[in-house]
């Protein structure tokens, strides 16, 4: 009994790390401040960019989430007081799948995927920073969960 546990466990602890270490081949992340930074106050516009591999999309943010239905991508800045969000992280031109249950649109993009975001500046060392959460999917059904640190 005890050998049939420490084989599931391992067989679990291995699919976990195969995913943890396949996300970084399924989509990459840049993240840039498109405005120039004059001083404290400045309105800034923010670009973040992700490129998916063959096959892959992202789930965008921009609609509601169920217990069964795919996790929108999320925006979480870290408030420090050095900066504002005015407008939180939007999807550009994402595609839109009709559910099964015919009644809910998700977002979501393949090869590429664009998100906009407004801040303004307080404090002229400002430290812009979050997380991204959100999940990738292929045809095959597979879905990846992923969390992704980003600074400016």
């Amino acid at each position: 009994m005890r050998k049939v546990f420490i084989l599931v466990a391992l067989l679990v602890v291995n699919h976990l790390s195969v995913d943890a270490q396949n996300i970084n081949d399924v989509i990459s992340w840049k993240c840039s401040i498109v405005s120039e930074v004059i001083d404290s106050q400045t309105e800034v516009e923010i670009l973040f960019s992700a490129k998916l591999a063959e096959g892959w999309s992202l789930y965008a943010c921009g609609f509601k989430s169920s217990q069964s239905s795919p996790k929108p991508l999320g925006f979480l800045f870290s408030e420090n007081g050095s900066f504002e969000v005015l407008k939180y992280p939007v999807p550009i031109a994402p595609l839109k799948l009709i559910t099964n249950e015919g009644e809910k649109e998700v977002l979501y993009f393949t090869n590429h995927a664009e998100f906009w975001a407004k801040i303004r500046i307080l404090e002229p060392t400002a430290d812009i920073c979050g997380v991204m959460r959100g999940q990738v999917f292929n045809k095959n059904g597979e879905h990846l969960n992923f969390d992704r640190k980003f600074q400016f």
